[in-house]
């Protein structure tokens, strides 16, 4: 399982001063993990891509995709689905029912949750 996607990523550019220009940040938003750059007076775009690889090492580094797993339960008609995220070396487990909803947004969500446990 992939713990970064489009929906948990954000990205931020600070303002430092006249004389140091601006910072780029880009954060995990349910681990809270970031990494930042002082870019100056740059264009941002072309660090986006070298941050956001740079995170994905770090976290990859502290939780391999592998120790998660997306478990997706049918309830049956009329009711749609649950889904259950388990971190499987502190066998920590988020169950939330989604019903016919986008499982992307609970997936994010989730996840936020479960980072918020394992700290």
């Amino acid at each position: 399982m992939n713990i970064v996607t489009d929906h948990n990523i954000r990205v931020e550019r600070i303002w430092c001063g006249e004389t140091t220009g601006s910072k780029l940040l880009v954060q995990h938003v349910p681990s809270g993990i970031f990494v930042e750059r002082v870019i100056g007076f740059d264009e941002q775009s072309q660090y986006i891509a070298e941050l956001q690889a740079q995170l994905l090492q770090q976290l990859n580094a502290l939780y391999p995709p592998e120790h998660f797993i997306v478990e997706h339960l049918w309830c049956g008609p009329g009711k749609g689905a649950s889904l259950r995220l388990i971190h499987v070396p502190t066998r920590t487990t988020v169950e939330r029912f989604v019903g016919y909803e986008d499982k992307a947004r609970h997936i994010s969500e989730m996840m936020s949750e479960l980072f918020f446990r394992l700290k």
